[in-house]
């Protein structure tokens, strides 16, 4: 992760690949996004294709028993 995004506690997400870099961004820095955004084109913008994707508590649910089912899919 670049430094300069430590201080928004930008977290690189561990479904992240060579091909493709996935980074969290906590809720708490919202209004701080298009900050974060102007940064990351500055950085990369030339070499890079950025993306947003905004993440909902359903879609958290959802991979939590996504998860689960895969768990229980393997114990059996």
């Amino acid at each position: 992760m670049m430094k300069q995004f430590s201080q928004y506690e930008v977290t690189e997400n561990n479904e992240s690949s060579g091909k493709k870099l996935i980074y969290q961004i906590p809720f708490a820095y919202v209004e701080q996004l298009s900050t974060i955004l102007k940064e990351l084109e500055s950085n990369f913008g030339q070499v890079a294709y950025i993306d947003v994707e905004v993440n909902t508590l359903e879609d958290a649910y959802i991979n939590i028993a996504k998860e689960e089912d895969r768990l229980l899919r393997k114990l059996k």
